[in-house]
């Protein structure tokens, strides 16, 4: 399952745990995402957690804009002298 397939839900709230399995993350992964503001907190419903499918095509525009890319310089040689 990819995340374009979870975003086309009737009801406009995907479960967490399906969102994650749908990525393939780890649960910790989406919680380091969250805390750097890259996707919303999800909503809590009856003890249970959803995200907006407008949080996940948002998290999803941003992504493919390579908002979250990182930028990676090329290791330095180190000379001893």
């Amino acid at each position: 399952m990819q995340v374009h397939d979870i975003e086309n839900t009737s009801a406009g709230l995907v479960a967490v745990p399906k969102f994650i399995k749908a990525l393939g993350i780890a649960p910790s992964t989406l919680w380091r995402w969250r805390k750097r503001g890259w996707i919303a907190d999800p909503i809590n419903i009856a003890g249970r957690k959803y995200l907006t499918t407008e949080a996940i095509s948002e998290f999803k525009r941003r992504a493919q804009e390579g908002e979250f890319a990182i930028l990676s310089a090329p290791p330095q040689l180190i000379t001893r002298t």
